[in-house]
């Protein structure tokens, strides 16, 4: 620990002032999302913190080489140089590293795969589920897989109330979230059940969680969303 201490240290009395600050700044904005995935996002898993904040760090990261090109191309202009050229170079290559996972996004790269770095938005994909009804009397509980179309989309769920502690009001506030429906639910023999008509909030599922879901007709199913894909 020493050792690494020490190699921190030395590395970083020999970059210059103008640059230190921009390495704090970044770190210092990463380790402020960390924080706040840490306050936010409750009870989610640590592999899932570390995606958020890679992604989050990787688009932080590609801002930062947008506005360092920016100045650069200003301080040649103006002054016909940059100061501590090689510093720069370096730092802006950090950067650029940093960045590379979010660029093909930048370039329109997306994906229908749940839970992949460049999942679209919105999108309708079939993904296969495990689909149970509750069991009849001395009957044990059978769990069938099955085939589903799942469309993701940003929705607008009920309305949260916010406090104004300026002037002590209540205010409603629209709750926007990314979610996964289930439309229709195909058999193995040919049947489907259909989901649109029910109230979209019933209908979301989320990976790798148990729901109770009811179709058009008000019988209650309990479905469990995977991230794989229906062939």
């Amino acid at each position: 620990m020493y050792y690494i201490k020490r190699a921190v240290l030395k590395i970083y009395n020999r970059i210059s002032k103008p640059i230190r600050s921009e390495v704090v700044l970044f770190v210092g904005i990463a380790l402020f999302f960390a924080i706040a995935f840490l306050c936010f996002l409750g009870s989610s898993t640590l592999l899932k913190y570390a995606y958020i904040l890679c992604r989050t760090t990787s688009e932080l990261a590609f801002y930062f080489v947008v506005i360092k090109l920016i100045c650069s191309i200003y301080a040649l202009i103006k002054y016909k140089k940059i100061n501590n050229l090689k510093t720069h170079a370096i730092w802006l290559s950090v950067l650029i590293v940093f960045s590379l996972p979010h660029l093909p996004r930048i370039f329109g790269y997306t994906t229908t795969q749940i839970g992949d770095y460049y999942e679209k938005a919105e999108y309708t994909e079939n993904y296969v589920v495990f689909m149970s009804r509750e069991p009849q009397k001395n009957e044990n509980r059978k769990v069938y897989t099955l085939t589903a179309k799942i469309s993701r989309s940003e929705d607008y769920m009920s309305s949260e109330i916010s406090n104004n502690y300026i002037t002590c009001e209540q205010h409603e506030t629209d709750i926007t979230m990314l979610c996964y429906h289930i439309e229709k639910l195909y058999f193995n023999n040919g049947g489907y059940l259909n989901f649109d008509e029910v109230d979209s909030e019933y209908t979301i599922l989320e990976p790798n969680k148990e729901y109770s879901v009811e179709d058009n007709k008000g019988d209650t199913y309990y479905i469990t969303l995977t991230k794989q894909k229906a062939r």
